[in-house]
């Protein structure tokens, strides 16, 4: 066993010989009064020694306290032990001191943490800790702080340094409560009260885990007086014990080997994509080894000085070995630690959780992850959510079916009872929505929420009709869902219309599109601005099924078969699923009277205000919750203990997240002047500094925090899965003293994370034509384009001698709509025809130059203007594996697209030939031109590198002709093969779908006649009226500089009619006692307080505590026969003398001592 096992109470070793220290290294048994050995000190002295006394000698400090010196520490298994006589120490003038004192300071700390620490650990700890008494003893020093530094390195050497040492060295953190604060504590073993007294310094040295290093922690020994256990006073028992003035200052998470710092464990809390064990294991390896360079750089530097006086580079020591980080998988196994000691506060968070339209939705994903003796006992996991996204129950199940899910149920209702909360107004669920009988199983399951509304998620209705297809990649599936939405779903007219005005206004302001038809508006709708922007509501059962039996006629027949001749639907698979959802038509609709839309905000778009809803319809927030619940339990599999605290963790976290999204709207921007709220999910961190605030300063520190409920007992998770299964949920140590029985998690996954989906999967644009292609196809591309193949040895055609007499006669053609619905089309088409033409000239004649500005000149005018290109930039990144950019601060708009933009071979910038006109055009020409690959010299190009080769070569003559770029704004842009291949790939699918469609009787978007319900605004979640969670906050201790505390401020008087909150202590304040101490005054209102709490009259006078003797069962007192004399107690009945005679006695004895 190393000493970092080691376990035992420190015994400080005896100054006289070798073979006494050797022998105070090993504890005497217990209840030894002498030791056989005359020399070894007994138990009394060693107490005595490890404890502070008032009378010290101080000793010439040669050490100065600077800033900490972040990196780690030698272990001791890498660092062996050095004599002292070895270790090169500073020259420092002393001043004459007993013969003892020039021992080194390392000879002052216990042998245990020697063992620990390296020999230049030793002598400046042992320099700034320890002192020797007049005795010669080592003693601890009186005046004691928490962190502790080492000597910095030199400024400038004059010999090289005899050890790295120097440069390495790391802080310590120095623990002790007892010590250093005078803190009252009492046993933390059950069934004791007794009161803790100092014990000697803990024979263990720590080293934590930090950030870009390690760190040293010691700590106290503490002994009960009743049953003389001894405790660590890094012990949870211990720190529970503390206020949180002086708890909040531990700075790590123990385990029974290493320890890791709050920061490193903070880290890991976030669920985010990307942050997973592994990422932060990969940076804490880098900070590690660049601190430790950076150290062994100034080291080395400083010995390359001296190597010219060195007759030999082997005299030079080298750097100490870097200390390794610890595992991905004991990261997570602190994790679960840190979780675990906040795992009732997060159970009542849960249960704290209410909501009016519920949601339940099970997944059975996360049920593999369950490793131990639960593996393969979990079928499902069932989750119930709210309408604002949160989770108010989740747990995992043997079975799906309505019995299993009755106790969850259960504790559901009693929850909303006991908050006297309103029972929930409708639930939506995927299965078992009705029943023949008229009660379905769910309403069965909720039997005393008796007006609770069960209905059918859409999404899932849907989906059973998707599984009638016969594939789901034919070219109409995305045209039959849409229209199956048509089906089931009408918006509202008043919020369509907005919408269609303020996109027209943004089109036009924009791209200079105008005179565009309310259809072709539409069109340019996407799906994420309807479902932002429009409220919807269902048809009605009898207009549904009117309208999904025509769709199932129609693709059912002729127009549902792709120019393969592959039907999309599976007759009599369609037929069988008609038959059987049909009567779950009435169970799909919006209930009367409940609202389902909530407003968020206000959102400019083309100078029209647009209001911002969220929908609570449909169980879409828990698919994507379940996307997510995996990402809570980390890694592949986990115990049940520890499987339970990361899911607990998990769900606390995503409800604070929901709520805070569903009581205020983002942000539209950062504002860099504004103090953003408070960021952290530690409700006991938020009560304790309201709780401050409210006392000192009058008022709450974070306004938006609401106190949860008392956790009401539900079973969650593994709990709920053990009652059935009749297991029993094995507990997990928090005692950094006991051994770990096994890690968190067997093995890791790569990425981790939590990132809601918004999007609604029912939600479809307008059945309208909406691929450019398709108005393409229908604006006036000349039927007969150039067929002669491509060539570069082709003759060019012959120049056109009177281009000013052809152009007379296109003013009398007709107006041709382009691609976009634009007019003016057919002046776009012969500007391109006459670029094309050029496709194989090496320059443009003066001719040919005159003929392209008169064609210039006659196009629309939206098309002289600059070309709008596609932004490849958001402020926001709203998908992906980092979803947002974390610290993004940029002034220019567009300063990302030089890194986003898609850039071919050798070329800059490339876009899509959708975004001009003009070059849409050039392109489709071109596309007429070469149909098809061609093979030239026994070498094939493609036809899309023939198209871009062509391409090119128009861009190529019209930039290097002057006169042309002079007179014209003609603007080709870059294409590369990718943005060529992408267009040509949408264009063909949007030409195949609109010859499907051709003929099908396409049903449309429905708008309602009456307007909808009015929407929600926004509001903080519900929580219930119940008892509000004890957080178990310890009442203040004087410390040893303030005296006493001063009386709470009083708080600040509420408004008529208001009552004062629950954060306002409930306390009246104390009288003005000017004539009192403030010892008495804060004694005196600490007992009003608890007797007030209590509801029992205060006592003027504490009644005196009787103690009984051990040895005789009689009450210690005078009258008895018991006394006690200088730290000793006596008994008459078992001492065989009087009290008188045992005091004389021990008198004399006394005074002949001294």
């Amino acid at each position: 066993m190393t000493a970092l096992d080691a376990k035992a109470p420190l015994l400080l070793p005896s100054p006289h010989s070798a073979a006494a220290a050797a022998a105070a290294a090993t504890p005497p048994p217990p209840g030894a009064g002498v030791s056989a050995l005359l020399d070894e000190p007994t138990d009394e002295e060693l107490l005595e020694a490890s404890q502070e006394i008032e009378s010290l000698m101080e000793l010439p400090a040669a050490l100065v306290v600077v800033q900490p010196a972040e990196t780690p520490a030698r272990s001791h298994a890498a660092a062996p032990l050095v004599p002292s006589a070895a270790v090169a120490v500073e020259e420092e003038e002393e001043l004459p001191v007993p013969a003892f004192l020039h021992r080194p300071p390392s000879s002052l700390l216990p042998l245990s943490w020697r063992s620990a620490l390296t020999a230049e650990q030793q002598q400046w700890i042992g320099r700034v800790l320890f002192t020797r008494d007049s005795t010669g003893r080592p003693r601890l020093i009186s005046e004691l702080n928490l962190w502790w530094y080492p000597p910095q390195s030199r400024p400038v050497y004059n010999q090289p340094p005899a050890s790295p040492d120097p440069f390495f060295a790391c802080r310590l953190f120095l623990w002790m409560p007892h010590r250093i604060w005078r803190l009252q504590l009492t046993c933390p073993q059950p069934l004791c009260t007794g009161s803790l007294i100092k014990a000697g310094l803990y024979r263990t040295i720590r080293r934590v885990l930090d950030i870009d290093g390690w760190y040293l922690m010691a700590t106290e020994y503490l002994e009960c007086r009743r049953c003389k256990k001894k405790v660590g006073a890094w012990s949870q028992g211990i720190i529970r014990q503390l206020s949180p003035t002086y708890s909040c200052q531990f700075p790590a998470v123990l385990t029974y080997k290493l320890s890791c710092d709050m920061r490193v464990v903070i880290q890991l809390r976030s669920r985010t994509l990307g942050n997973s064990a592994t990422q932060l294991y990969n940076t804490l390896r880098e900070q590690h080894s660049d601190a430790w360079m950076r150290k062994a750089i100034q080291y080395l530097g400083v010995c390359e000085q001296f190597l010219a006086l060195c007759s030999a580079r082997g005299q030079i020591p080298p750097p100490p070995q870097m200390p390794p980080v610890p595992s991905p998988v004991w990261l997570l196994t602190v994790y679960s630690y840190d979780v675990l000691a906040r795992l009732e506060e997060y159970k009542a968070r849960i249960t704290s959780t209410f909501g009016s339209i519920l949601k339940m939705d099970s997944t059975k994903k996360v049920t593999k992850k369950l490793a131990g003796i639960a593996s393969d006992t979990a079928a499902w996991a069932t989750n119930v959510g709210n309408e604002h996204g949160q989770v108010l129950m989740s747990v995992l199940t043997c079975t799906e079916s309505a019995g299993g899910l009755s106790r969850m149920a259960a504790g559901l209702m009693r929850r909303y009872k006991l908050a006297g909360v309103p029972p929930p107004q409708l639930i939506y669920v995927d299965r078992d929505c009705c029943n023949r009988d008229g009660v379905s199983k769910t309403a069965a399951l909720f039997q005393e929420w008796e007006h609770l509304v069960v209905r059918l998620d859409i999404w899932h209705l849907m989906r059973r009709f998707a599984s009638g297809v016969n594939t789901e990649s034919h070219e109409l599936y995305p045209t039959f869902m849409r229209q199956l939405s048509h089906c089931i779903f009408e918006v509202d007219a008043g919020d369509a219309r907005r919408l269609t005005e303020a996109k027209r206004s943004q089109l036009e302001g924009k791209h200079g599109m105008v005179e565009l038809t309310d259809d072709a508006v539409m069109q340019r709708i996407s799906k994420e601005e309807w479902r932002l922007h429009c409220r919807r509501r269902t048809r009605g059962p009898e207009e549904s099924a009117l309208l999904i039996q025509q769709l199932l006629d129609t693709f059912g027949g002729p127009a549902g078969v792709n120019n393969l001749g592959i039907p999309l639907l599976d007759a009599l698979r369609i037929q069988d699923i008609w038959s059987t959802q049909r009567t779950h038509l009435s169970c799909i609709q919006d209930p009367p009277g409940v609202q389902l839309y909530t407003q968020t905000g206000r959102l400019t778009k083309g100078g029209v205000s647009l209001p911002v809803y969220r929908c609570a319809r449909g169980s879409t927030s828990l698919e994507s919750f379940h996307l997510h619940l995996n990402r809570f339990i980390p890694g592949t599999q986990a115990s049940a203990m520890h499987f339970q605290a990361f899911l607990v963790d998990g769900l606390a976290r995503w409800n604070e997240d929901r709520a805070a999204a569903a009581a205020a709207a983002p942000p539209a921007a950062a504002d860099e002047g504004r103090v953003g709220p408070l960021h952290s999910y530690s409700g006991h961190l938020k009560h304790v500094l309201n709780q401050k605030s409210q006392r000192v300063l009058g008022l709450q520190m974070v306004t938006d925090f609401t106190e949860p409920a008392e956790y009401t007992g539900e079973l969650i998770g593994v709990e709920y899965l053990y009652q059935q299964t009749g297991k029993v949920l094995e507990e997990v140590s928090l005692d950094p003293d006991i051994p770990d029985e096994a890690p968190a998690i067997e093995a890791l996954e790569e990425d981790e994370g939590i990132e809601e989906d918004v999007a609604d999967p029912t939600i479809f644009g307008p059945d309208t034509p909406s691929s450019s292609s398709v108005a393409a196809a229908r604006s006036g591309v000349p039927a007969d384009p150039p067929s002669e193949p491509s060539s570069q040895h082709k003759v060019a055609p012959p120049e056109v001698q009177d281009p000013v007499s052809q152009q007379h006669s296109s003013d009398s053609e007709e107006n041709i709509q382009g691609p976009d619905g634009q007019p003016g089309y057919q002046h776009v088409l012969k500007l391109a025809q006459a670029l094309v033409e050029g496709r194989n000239l090496l320059g443009l004649s003066e001719s040919r130059v005159d003929r392209l500005v008169l064609l210039w000149t006659r196009l629309p005018e939206q098309d002289k203007q600059r070309v709008n290109y596609p932004p490849r930039y958001r402020e926001r990144q709203p998908k992906g594996r980092f979803k947002a950019a974390k610290g993004k601060d940029t002034s220019c708009a567009g300063k990302e697209s030089t890194q986003r933009c898609l850039l071919g071979v050798n070329s800059g910038p490339s876009t899509w030939p959708s975004a001009s006109r003009l070059v849409e055009a050039v392109c489709t020409l071109l596309c007429n031109i070469h149909p098809a690959a061609t093979r030239l010299c026994g070498v094939t190009r493609p036809r899309l590198a023939l198209i871009l080769a062509d391409y090119r070569a128009i861009r190529e003559v019209v930039l290097s002709t002057p006169r042309l770029m002079a007179q014209t704004e003609i603007q080709l842009f870059e294409l590369n093969h990718r943005t060529l291949t992408q267009w040509f790939s949408r264009r063909q699918r949007g030409l195949v779908s609109a010859v499907l469609l051709q003929g099908s009787a396409a049903i449309p978007a429905g708008f309602a006649a009456d307007p909808l319900l009015p929407v929600k605004r926004l509001s903080f979640v519900q929580v219930g009226k119940g008892q509000p969670f004890n957080y178990h906050v310890p009442a203040e201790q004087p410390g040893p500089s303030s005296g006493a505390l001063p009386p709470p401020a009083a708080p600040a008087p509420p408004p008529d009619g208001e009552k004062p909150g629950p954060s306002s202590g409930g306390f009246p304040p104390p009288p003005p006692t000017p004539t009192i101490s403030r010892t008495t005054a804060w004694r005196k209102r600490k007992a009003a307080e608890t007797a007030a709490l209590a509801g029992q009259e205060l006592t003027l006078k504490k009644p005196r505590q009787k103690y009984t003797c051990s040895k005789c069962g009689q009450p210690k007192t005078l009258k008895t026969g018991h006394t006690h004399l200088y730290g000793v107690s006596f008994c008459a009945a078992v001492g065989g003398k009087t009290v008188e005679q045992w005091r004389d006695e021990v008198q004399r004895t006394h005074k002949g001592g001294e």
